[in-house]
């Protein structure tokens, strides 16, 4: 995909999604923009007299029309500092995109396997989303985060399996009590949740868990060339 020029959009909504992520609806303003599921973007703003830049994954359907979101977890970049602290519906920001080649478009299958840890669910949110949206594609959500309140998207989530029979989802909590399921994405898991050797594999998330993740699915047997992931700090 040819990488755009950057393009003013305008924060339609911004909502505190957990206690350290929050969600942005950008208005497109009527400009044409394209991008694949799993990719991201370069966000502008201009802070004291300079152009700031971050990178934050699109987490809406390339489907949409009109407006595209971001999930922006805090951080020390300058530009995911205001936008945790001083950004407000109004403002403008510029945006540039979408990059990566973390995608899934509807030829490369229809059975997929989505393994999410973290913030790293922001890329699989908008695959999850694009697939429920073609209504012939299976997908198998495996999801955790380290507490309850930091589930993004759980209630969509939640939604989407509902109304859709193709699609399952699992979510995990690593630090604490929970009505969901207890503890990390382990081998086990993935054996008794997720073993599809025929489904195309999206994992993301930190470091640590990109590293034991594809480990435990070479064990089981999933072939390198079906396995797709985004490494996340």
């Amino acid at each position: 995909m040819r990488l755009m020029p950057a393009i003013p959009v305008r924060i339609a909504e911004i909502m505190q999604a957990t206690p350290t992520v929050k969600t942005l609806r950008l208005d497109l303003q009527g400009q044409p923009f394209s991008f694949h599921a799993g990719q991201w973007i370069d966000c502008y703003a201009d802070i004291d007299g300079e152009r700031r830049v971050a990178g934050y994954t699109l987490t809406s359907s390339p489907n949409t029309k009109g407006f595209v979101e971001v999930s922006v977890k805090t951080g020390d970049n300058p530009v995911t500092r205001l936008i945790h602290e001083r950004a407000r519906a109004g403002d403008t920001l510029h945006i540039d995109g979408g990059q990566g080649n973390t995608i899934y478009t509807r030829d490369m299958g229809d059975w997929l396997v989505l393994i999410a840890g973290g913030i790293g669910i922001t890329p699989i949110m908008s695959i999850l989303r694009y697939a429920d949206e073609a209504r012939d594609v299976h997908a198998t959500l495996l999801y955790s985060a380290s507490t309850e309140p930091e589930l993004l998207y759980h209630d969509e989530i939640e939604a989407i399996q509902r109304r859709n029979t193709l699609i399952r989802a699992h979510l995990f909590v690593t630090r604490q009590k929970t009505r969901y399921r207890s503890g990390r994405i382990d081998e086990a898991t993935l054996r008794e949740l997720a073993h599809d050797p025929a489904a195309l594999y999206f994992v993301s998330g930190p470091g640590q868990m990109i590293t034991d993740t594809l480990a435990a699915l070479k064990r089981l047997g999933v072939a390198e060339a079906s396995i797709r992931h985004e490494r996340w700090r």
